[in-house]
């Protein structure tokens, strides 16, 4: 990421306001992953500034670089209803019962707690190299509701990003998450790897989304109004 900004000629994008900025300008377009940096103390669940202020340091002993962010949150844009942006995505466990389901939700609210910086993703061509951003959207869209039982390793916001975008085996969500699992496993002390039990949740889940993206390309258009409106009506229930 460092290489890549450091070579961009485009401004970087610092923090929320200025993420919010490029979506305004039509920078950041619908069907676009955004990537937020966060806080260790995002990921351990515990309010302790010195995680932060030591946040560089223990990234060193865990990687072996230098890393200003320990991991991002990722969100898909998928567009605008009455000026307003909306993401889906992942938000992590909301409920007792640590579950939670695919959200739909403001720009505001989805990277609120995340300081960056951030990135921002255009999904692959196809194969007759057009966008696909159109084909995620209807993806994204697609699986607002899906309830899931987080797990930091198994079932979390990247999980859910790449799952919608084609990445199907526990192999591809395990290699993208192995260093989110060796912080927390610093910083809280859970050094385990990653068990039979969460590969079974990563594949239960996994099919869920993809019974979901079933539904896209059959003549059918998913808008972003219609989903809020099933969503706010029922929770519960996948679109």
């Amino acid at each position: 990421i460092g290489k890549v900004s450091n070579h961009s000629t485009e401004a970087p994008l610092k923090n929320v306001n200025d993420v919010r900025k490029a979506i305004d300008d039509g920078v950041i377009r619908p069907g676009q992953i955004i990537y937020g940096g966060m806080r260790l103390e995002s990921i351990t669940d515990h309010k302790i500034s010195t995680k932060n202020i030591f946040s560089q340091f223990i990234m060193r002993v865990v990687t072996g670089k230098w890393r200003d962010v320990p991991c991002f949150h990722v969100g898909v844009y998928v567009g605008r209803f009455n000026g307003t942006p909306y993401i889906v995505d992942n938000p992590g466990a909301y409920r007792p019962d640590n579950t939670g389901n695919i959200t739909l939700h403001t720009f505001e609210h989805a990277f609120e707690d995340e300081p960056g910086p951030y990135f921002v993703v255009s999904p692959p061509l196809s194969k007759a190299g057009k966008t696909t951003r159109h084909l995620v959207v209807q993806r994204a869209l697609a699986c607002v509701g899906v309830e899931y039982t987080y797990d930091f390793k198994a079932i979390n916001c990247e999980c859910f990003a790449l799952s919608m975008l084609g990445a199907t085996s526990a192999d591809d969500i395990k290699r993208v998450v192995d260093v989110n699992l060796q912080v927390q496993a610093l910083v809280c002390g859970l050094l385990k790897g990653y068990t039979e039990d969460q590969e079974e949740e990563y594949k239960n889940f996994n099919c869920a989304i993809i019974e979901c993206l079933k539904k896209v390309g059959r003549g059918v258009e998913l808008t972003l109004e219609y989903a809020l409106k099933k969503f706010q009506a029922n929770l519960e229930t996948p679109i």
